[in-house]
């Protein structure tokens, strides 16, 4: 799936079905810029792809970055919101 440029890649072999719906391992990347591990929740009452805690985001080429990310997709409209990063 791919929005405003952003990739969400998930492995269909890395489902773990749960009574009120089911959690996907994946990734979520903008080539060069970042690649992280994702989750998508598709549950009863929501749907979202949330970064999995503790990544890095590399954002310059002599190694400056950010620790302990936190992202979040989401429906909205008929599409998807963009991957705003959080510190």
């Amino acid at each position: 799936m791919e929005v405003n440029g952003v990739i969400a890649d998930f492995n269909a072999g890395d489902i773990t079905f749960q009574n009120n719906g089911l959690i996907v391992s994946g990734t979520v990347s903008e080539a060069p810029y970042f690649n992280h591990n994702v989750k998508l929740y598709h549950l009863t009452d929501s749907t979202a792809i949330n970064t999995i805690p503790n990544q890095e985001f590399q954002y310059t080429n002599d190694g400056q970055s950010l620790n302990n990310l936190f992202g979040r997709m989401y429906p909205q409209t008929n599409s998807w919101t963009n991957y705003p990063i959080y510190r």
